[in-house]
């Protein structure tokens, strides 16, 4: 079954806040499991105010 795409029309779109400038991934493999370690150098992508930049995953460690 398939899901019907999310359609976002010109008048609704939004600038991100935020830019991924770059994103380094790292994948160490092991016999029972796989873990992926991402770097990744985000900006914000205007000046005045922003969302907060939410990130979702386990283990997550924010380097500023």
């Amino acid at each position: 079954m398939s899901e019907t795409p999310i359609v976002t029309q010109l008048k609704n779109y939004q600038v991100p806040d935020y830019l991924v400038e770059t994103i380094d991934l790292t994948f160490n493999l092991h016999d029972t499991k796989t873990v992926v370690e991402a770097v990744m150098k985000i900006k914000k992508n205007h000046s005045g105010e922003s969302r907060p930049l939410i990130l979702s995953g386990k283990a997550i460690e924010l380097i500023e």
